[in-house]
This record gives structure tokens, C-alpha cells and sequence, in this order.
């Protein structure tokens, strides 16, 4: 029998809405507005570091497609207006419009080698 606290909150809903009901645009504004501000969110790789549950992923989750498209067209709602403002802040939407679009690769341990590029080293 699965344990069914092994599982997060947010890998059980299975459309957008439901999704974006249960996000706070907390860490996006506190951790990605001011680099989302200034361009540098965008011109560089960017890891994000946490520990299991953190919510790395569901932040990455956010700039998908599927969830930017589902927030823009709720985009009258009261409920989603901090979050459709916490990815403005952060030039993810730019007049109502996506302007920046994310693919989210999951890295697990048969990618390790990814993890050990030089990232910003000289080659």
C-alpha cells in the first residue's frame, strides 16, 4: 500500500486551476522579482536549491505554459491577481500576454553528470 505522505499536495491536483488555487506568489516575489526585474532571471542558467518539499518545483511549475496560459485566462479572478502579478514582477507576463515560457526537465540521480558542468568556469 503506498504511504500516501510520501506524495506532495500539489502532485495530486490533476488540472491548472486547481494548481494555481493552492499557490502563494510568496516565494516567486521574495526569491525571482528583483532578478526577474533587472532581465538576469532570464539571461543565465538558474538552479534553485532546497530541501525535498521546499517547493522548487512547484515554482518551476509556474512558468510552464499550462499554468501560464490557465492563469491568464482567469486572469479577472481576485484570487489569481497576486500570483498574475508575482509573474508580471518577474517578466514572465508582459501586458497580459506570456513573454517568457519555461520547459521543466526532471533531473533525477541518471542525470547526475549535469550537475558537475562548469557552470560559470572558464573552459
Amino acid at each position: 500500500m503506498d504511504n500516501p505522505f510520501e506524495r506532495r499536495a500539489t502532485e495530486q491536483v490533476r488540472n491548472e486551476e486547481a494548481f494555481l488555487a493552492l499557490i502563494s506568489p510568496d516565494p516567486i516575489t521574495t526569491y525571482l522579482g528583483k532578478y526577474g526585474a533587472s532581465g538576469q532571471l532570464y539571461d543565465r542558467l538558474v538552479i534553485i536549491v532546497g530541501t525535498p518539499g521546499s517547493g522548487k518545483t512547484t515554482m518551476a511549475k509556474l512558468f510552464e505554459y499550462p499554468m501560464v496560459s490557465a492563469l491568464l485566462r482567469h486572469s479577472g479572478s481576485p484570487s489569481h491577481r497576486a500570483l498574475l502579478t508575482a509573474l508580471a514582477e518577474t517578466g514572465c507576463i508582459h501586458d497580459g500576454t506570456p513573454a517568457i515560457l519555461a520547459a521543466r526537465l526532471s533531473l533525477e540521480s541518471d542525470y547526475r553528470e549535469i550537475w558537475e558542468f562548469p557552470y560559470g568556469e572558464e573552459v
